[in-house]
């Protein structure tokens, strides 16, 4: 086949054929590209090496080699062959996302988007799906590393990009960020360019920025910003501009100085400030302003029998299940696992036979693991992650036993401050049901809780306690700013209250509710300020698009208050399309069950009566009883689906799927293992963002989930086809 001399070269540099160096090897191309269709990798890349020997400038051949290599995984030969691919072509946009993809390989991400925003610069001609297939990559590799903003900017450019079919990896890394209840919610949005300086002579070069900024020309941007700010230090917009172009180069350091800056300006609103040290905060790596200081004690046993023995008979002490000692230990594979663990409680542990309640439940100080004798160490006494309030009391009670003597070794290090003000109850075996287990975790978590952050040392506030710096205006925008850090986790919505009295402690007022004017501020609104909403001034349009963003980047009780106003009011003819939506909106966030199955009710009952499929309700049901352990509920809603919708292929796959993911069958169809069990683990949907370090807490309870059934029992759960 004749190659069309006028279209444009494959290798990157924009040339037409004709004009480029590699018009005298391009016939290879159809050879090389039939092999790689057929499977033939390896023949593709010798023939490609081939083709170099005789035609050394020939950059086609390396821009495909390079997309071969990185396919391959043979990272060395593609740092290789993107360093003679630059050395030939040092602007081509492809050379550079070859250089990217090798640094994204070896963890080095800044250094890769650094490379991939030359590649972008140089994209004069359109951006290849190669560098978008990398720039996803690349997305996926900030958000593992926790820098989410610059994982986010990533993930837009393919997921904007007209006709780029390949977003799979872009989509998954930004869904990911949304649906977690644990992750700030002021890290899931890139901020904006919304101030704009009020001088004309620094306005008419910011706005030549902006427009290269928008353009992802972010490194010509940057260059102006930086301009403008070494001549106006203070301009607020200059000073945006250049964080988003820090969130662009992936570097989480310059973004949280840039944010701690901001802050500082007195001429910016106060709010805006501590947002700003908020998000500053947030950014920093490893989060070291709201960190608080613990460490590992570690003491070198003789008798350790004995030292397991008196801690067993102990009344303040519970021992730790087998499968959960590893866990607490955090303890490398190849590693002699402990011996024994055991849980250190504030008080004696009286009885079992019932949950306690709240005011007395024993809360754990501190785990204990027991290592036993080893051929290069002797046996050891190892207490994981004490903070300073726990110290004393924890030292007291366990250089009491005779076993335990010495000069601990110490071990420094920090937990974050939501670990720190959690609740860590003992993992044991009591009388009760999961829910009323939850039900407590909750109670004492939310009695706990303002006390813990009051009582927590924090960088933040130069090393004292929030409670000590209550009476210092010197602190008021760090204590505004821990208060907004808390208030952006969707968890802490759980119970308002907790966050009332949070604000109250800390004498931080509440931020103003937003009244919506129109759709557009509906779609702008920074996901933290969805939770301010007030829904009485939106009309039905406007809840439904705030309902669909509370529900992407799950903001709980803003998907249970829209839902409710959507629920009330007359939708008009609307209502078909938008009550089924709201139903099982606020049914997903309904966590008391009896509640909820009324709620199914209701809404299939809605359904029916309207013409509507209520599919969505029976498998929404479904799941519900699977959590909830109902095995005769759920068997009878799966006979309900057949019954009603064996002829309606989308359904039946959706239901197929859905006990795939449950684990429940086979993707075949076969059974995978018995009935559904009961109950969730303790303190689900209650317990702060970040768990403890150093081990988990719990209650166990009759009815907490049992073990898989051993093989050959057979499965009792009839699934469709059995």
């Amino acid at each position: 086949m004749s190659v069309d001399q006028y279209s444009v070269c494959p290798c990157g540099s924009g040339k037409k054929i004709k004009f480029c160096k590699c018009k005298d090897s391009i016939h290879e191309m159809e050879r090389v590209l039939k092999m790689m269709s057929g499977g033939q990798m390896v023949a593709a890349l010798d023939r490609l090496n081939q083709v170099l020997e005789e035609h050394p400038d020939a950059a086609w051949c390396l821009a495909i080699r390079g997309r071969l290599l990185l396919e391959l995984k043979e990272d060395q030969a593609l740092a290789e062959n993107a360093e003679r691919f630059i050395r030939l072509q040092p602007s081509n946009p492809l050379a550079l996302t070859q250089q990217a993809a090798y640094r994204g390989v070896c963890g080095e991400t800044q250094s890769a988007a650094e490379s991939l925003l030359q590649a972008l610069a140089e994209s004069s001609h359109g951006v290849d799906t190669f560098v978008l297939d990398v720039a996803s990559v690349l997305s996926l590799s900030f958000a593992q590393a926790g820098n989410l903003l610059s994982s986010r900017c990533f993930a837009g450019l393919a997921l904007t990009a007209q006709g780029y079919e390949n977003e799979r990896l872009a989509s998954m890394a930004v869904e990911q960020v949304n649906r977690s209840r644990e992750i700030s919610n002021m890290l899931k949005d890139v901020p904006t360019l919304d101030v704009k300086p009020k001088t004309p002579a620094v306005r008419e070069r910011y706005d030549e920025a902006s427009v290269l900024l928008r353009a992802n020309q972010i490194l010509l941007a940057e260059s102006k910003f930086e301009s403008l700010a070494r001549s106006n230090p203070q301009e607020e917009a200059v000073l945006r501009g250049l964080l988003v172009c820090a969130i662009w180069r992936g570097d989480a350091k310059r973004q949280s100085q840039i944010l701690k800056k901001l802050s500082e300006v007195d001429t910016i609103d106060a709010d805006r400030r501590a947002r700003d040290l908020a998000l500053s905060v947030l950014l920093a790596p490893d989060q070291p302003e709201i960190c608080t200081p613990c460490s590992n004690y570690t003491w070198e046993i003789e008798d350790l029998a004995m030292l397991e023995q008196e801690l067993i008979a102990s009344s303040r002490v519970v021992q730790l299940p087998p499968d959960v000692i590893r866990m607490a230990g955090n303890t490398d594979e190849n590693e002699v696992p402990p011996r024994s663990g055991f849980q250190l409680l504030d008080r004696e542990l009286t009885e079992t036979d019932k949950l306690p309640a709240p005011d007395v439940a024993p809360l754990v100080l501190t785990n204990a693991l027991l290592f036993g004798k080893q051929t290069d160490r002797p046996a050891r006494l190892e207490l994981l992650s004490v903070c300073s309030s726990e110290l004393d009391e924890a030292m007291k009670f366990f250089t009491a036993f005779s076993a335990v003597s010495g000069e601990p070794k110490v071990n420094e290090d920090t937990i974050p401050l939501m670990s720190a003000a959690s609740v860590n109850m003992p993992i044991m075996r009591v009388a009760g049901t999961q829910a009323e287990a939850r039900k407590l975790q909750t109670a004492v978590t939310n009695r706990e809780f303002v006390r813990r952050v009051l009582a927590t040392p924090l960088p933040l506030f130069d090393g004292k306690t929030p409670g000590e710096t209550l009476e210092d205006e010197a602190f008021s925008l760090q204590r505004t700013a821990l208060v907004r850090v808390i208030e952006s986790y969707d968890v802490m919505y759980d119970d308002p209250a907790v966050l009332d009295q949070l604000r109250t402690a800390l004498k931080v007022d509440a931020l103003k509710p937003i009244d919506i004017s129109d759709d557009e501020q509906v779609y702008s609104l920074p996901v933290d300020a969805l939770y301010r909403v007030n829904v009485e001034s939106a009309t039905h349009q406007q809840l439904y698009i705030l309902l669909d963003r509370a529900r992407n980047f799950r903001c709980t009780p803003v998907q249970r208050g829209t839902a409710q106003r959507l629920l009330s009011i007359d939708l008009g003819e609307d209502e078909v399309r938008i009550k089924p939506h709201a139903y099982i909106s606020l049914i997903d966030v309904t966590s008391d069950e009896e509640k909820a199955m009324e709620l199914l009710a209701e809404a299939k009952t809605w359904a029916k009566a309207n013409g509507v499929s209520h599919a969505p309700m029976l498998l929404n049901e479904c799941v519900r009883r699977v959590q909830s352990g109902d095995s005769e509920g759920f068997q009878s809603v799966v006979q309900e689906i057949i019954a009603d919708f064996s002829n309606d292929a989308a359904v039946m796959g959706q239901l197929q799927q859905m006990l795939v993911e449950l684990g429940l069958i086979n993707p075949d169809g076969s059974p995978r293992q018995g009935p559904p069990q009961g109950g969730a683990p303790m303190g689900v949907g209650s317990e702060p963002p970040a768990p403890p370090a150093g081990g988990g807490g719990g209650l166990w309870t009759p009815d907490s989930p049992t073990p898989p059934q051993t093989p050959g029992e057979g499965s009792k759960l009839w699934v469709p086809g059995s």
